[in-house]
């Protein structure tokens, strides 16, 4: 065989190899989405730690929905630590926002004020004036009891969407309680469970024996999914 023919060859070995990898990745992605589709959130765990989708995936899009799977799961601990890499972690504006929000809403459902100060000052030199606005509002009702928002939100819920409208919801019937008018509490939180097919007493009975994840009340796969798919990072 002579040296053109060889080379020939190699290259053609090389390109059906560079194939090869990116379909054995592919079908990777692939499972570990499936499998979140199917809730067997444990078995996409592993499928995201196999070799294949680590190289499949960019960083970001692999422990987002890492981050994803742990929420599903109800493992406080797994999410946290994915939170923790994903903050560290370069990546676009779009990526950053998504992670902040994230962050805020975790530390937030923990009660944990030392993580969501530590969140608050990062949003603070993001540069984000609407999702710093959010954050201090959400820190000063929940870990300071406020209760100051309340004609401003009422205000808002006219003609907000309905996610938008869930959300005011939720923190109006949370500073009602802060205030403690528990009448108009549960009134707007009533409001919020009445989408999800529940009652406030019903979520209070729930959430004794498993607590809801933390992001919306009743976040879908389909969603939680698609975030890291749509937002690859971009280095």
């Amino acid at each position: 065989m002579d040296v053109r023919t060889l080379g020939i060859v190699l290259v053609i070995v090389a390109l059906l190899g560079s194939v090869a990898g990116r379909l054995v990745r592919g079908r990777a992605v692939s499972k570990a989405q499936d499998q979140f589709m199917a809730g067997d959130f444990e078995g996409m765990i592993k499928t995201l730690d196999g070799a294949a989708a680590k190289t499949g995936l960019p960083p970001f899009n692999l422990h987002y929905m890492r981050l994803n799977g742990f929420e599903a799961m109800q493992d406080v601990e797994g999410e946290k630590a994915e939170l923790n890499v994903l903050l560290r972690m370069r990546c676009t504006d779009v990526q950053r926002r998504l992670v902040l929000a994230r962050a805020m809403n975790f530390y937030e459902m923990q009660k944990d004020r030392e993580g969501a100060e530590h969140v608050l000052e990062l949003m603070e030199s993001f540069e984000d004036k609407d999702l710093l606005r959010d954050a201090r509002q959400t820190f000063a009702i929940v870990f300071r009891n406020s209760f100051a928002y309340i004609a401003e939100m009422e205000h808002q819920l006219a003609d907000a969407e309905p996610d938008e409208k869930a959300r005011l919801n939720y923190f109006l019937s949370l500073q009602y309680e802060n205030k403690g008018d528990e009448v108009r509490a549960k009134e707007h939180l009533d409001r919020v469970m009445s989408v999800f097919g529940t009652s406030s007493e019903g979520a209070a009975a729930s959430d004794e024996e498993a607590p809801m994840p933390a992001d919306e009340p009743a976040d879908s796969s389909e969603d939680t999914t698609a975030d890291a798919d749509d937002v690859s990072s971009e280095k």
